[in-house]
Formats: C-alpha cells, structure tokens, sequence
C-alpha cells in the first residue's frame, strides 16, 4: 500500500514539472499556440559551421503575423550564402508553427538561393529563441546545383548546420519627434565581430572594439553621422592593436536598424546592424563587403551593446 501510494505521488510530481516546463501562458496561447510568436517583430542572428568557403549566416529581423490559424513571417535581413555573395537586405517569406504545448517550435526562412527551416525553443518569458537548423539547401555549385541537408542524414553534407537566436523587439519605430541618426548619436558602444563556424579562407578576420557615433552637418549642411573607432583585429594572424579610426553610419527611417562603416588603413569593412531591443541598446551585425586586405572574400557577424 505505501509502495503504490508513493508511486503515484511520485508520478503526479511528474506530471506536474512536465506541466510547468511546457505549459501555454495565456488562453489565447492554449486556443492557438501560434499566437504567441504572431503579433511581434524579432531580431534575429545566424551562423553555420561548415567547411564551405568563405561560410554562411544571416542577420535580421522578422514579423510574425497570423492568416487564420497560420503563422506567417515577412523577414529582412542581410544574407551570405557561402559561395562568395553576401545578399543585403533582402525581403523574403517564410512560415512559422508552435508546438501545441508552447514549448518552441519551428520556422522556415525562404532564402530564394538556400531555403532553412530551423527547430525553436522559447526562453527569458517567451521573449527570445534558440535556434537550430533541421534542413537547409545548398547552392553549393554555380550551376545552381544543390542538396537537401536533413538532420536524419549527417552522411551526406552533414557538416552544414546553422544555429542562431532571436529576440522580440517590443516597441518598433522611432522615438516620436527624434531624427533616426539621433538614435545613435552621443552614445558609446563595444563590439565583437567574428568569422562565422569554421569558414576556412585563406583570409580571415576578427575584431574587438568599441566606436562613437557623432551626428552634425557636413559640408553641404545636412546632419551626417561620423564614427571615431578603436578596434583590434586579427586578420590571418596579423593584428592590429588599438587602432584608432574613423567611419560613418546611417540609421534606416523606421529605425530598425542602419550600416556602419569602419575605416581601417585604407581598408573598409561595411556593416548592416539591426537593432535588438526597443531601447536602442544592442545590435546584431552583417558584413555587406569586405576589401580585399581586410579578409578577402570573407566575411563577419558581430554584436554591439552600448556601454
């Protein structure tokens, strides 16, 4: 009799952790679990390690709405498809769909050149992802030709595998009456910018640093946004300690996000941001281009977090 009834409270304490770790917050949630990413914009980061040259990942936001009881995405973002094209700003569909138990679930990305579908968990309160990818397709020729990466078969290009995360931007657009650039202006910020996974070029970078961003009028009177940078950077083992340069940066009208630009003697590398957060204060980063002695073809993602 004591064994059976410690059994059973043994089972119902199960049931009950299962319950509080997988559980829909809200009634609207538990009628339609997709509902709980819909009505919200998403900043997003991704990168793949591979041994494709010069590497993948992607940076970005997405909007999630609802057609009926489906879930739809509109995404922009910034998009290297590792075979020597960085694709910026593109406009893409994709799809999306909760687990019933709200636990996370899955998104597809349609990336015209390589489609991903990526399997989702929730955390910090439903307001971020963890990501990782279940299929991708490779253009992996320039004929066009490609494959299907499946998580059930890691024989065949198993080394292609994108993780990323996501975090909900609760409040979208600018500040009422402020000028975008001003968004940025005045303030102080660190960041990491690394080569994505295992990209093996010949020409590889990184960097650390921090920049300030200055708004006033150029020489034609129109308030421009200049940048005083020091960084340090790796490029295939030679390192530039320290270096103190300058740059420019633009933020987009619904300021959701903008390009950075960084000096570095002679050599510039170009970078689309997006902003993370509603208070302005983090963003994830995408090399557009780099020049020549700066990476090569290569290219970088980074994150920045104002001080």
């Amino acid at each position: 009799m004591k064994n059976s009834t410690i059994a059973a409270l043994f089972s119902g304490m199960l049931l009950a952790a299962q319950g509080a770790m997988a559980q829909c917050p809200t009634p609207q949630a538990q009628a339609n679990p997709n509902s709980l990413l819909a009505g919200r914009t998403w900043a997003f980061t991704t990168r793949a390690g591979d041994f494709f040259l010069p590497g993948l990942g992607s940076a970005g936001r997405f909007t999630a709405t609802l057609n009926g009881a489906s879930g739809l995405l509109q995404i922009i973002g910034s998009f290297a498809d590792g075979i020597g094209g960085v694709t910026r700003l593109a406009s893409i569909s994709g799809r999306f769909l909760v687990n019933p138990d709200c636990s996370g679930g899955q998104l597809s990305f349609n990336f015209s050149n390589q489609p991903t579908q990526y399997e989702f968990v929730f955390l910090a309160n439903f307001t971020e992802l963890y990501m990782v990818s279940t299929a991708v397709a490779h253009q992996s020729a320039p004929e066009g030709e490609g494959f299907m990466l499946d998580i059930s078969n890691g024989a065949f290009g198993g080394s292609l595998v994108y993780t990323g995360r996501a975090k909900a931007v609760a409040v979208t657009g600018c500040p009422i009456g402020v000028n975008p650039l001003n968004v940025l202006a005045s303030t102080a910020w660190s960041f990491q910018a690394l080569p994505p996974g295992f990209a093996s070029n010949a020409l590889n970078a990184a960097s650390i640093g921090t920049f300030r961003p200055t708004v006033a009028p150029n020489s034609g009177g129109v308030q421009a946004g200049t940048l005083s940078v020091t960084q340090t950077t790796n490029t295939s083992g030679n390192v530039a300690r320290q270096s103190t340069n300058s740059g420019r940066f633009s933020v987009n009208a619904d300021c959701s996000g903008g390009d950075l630009l960084f000096n570095l003697g002679g050599n510039q590398s170009q970078f689309s941001f997006f902003f993370s957060d509603s208070s302005f204060s983090e963003m994830f980063m995408i090399t557009d281009n780099v020049s020549a002695g700066f990476g090569g073809t290569s290219f970088m993602l980074g994150i920045a977090r104002r001080q």
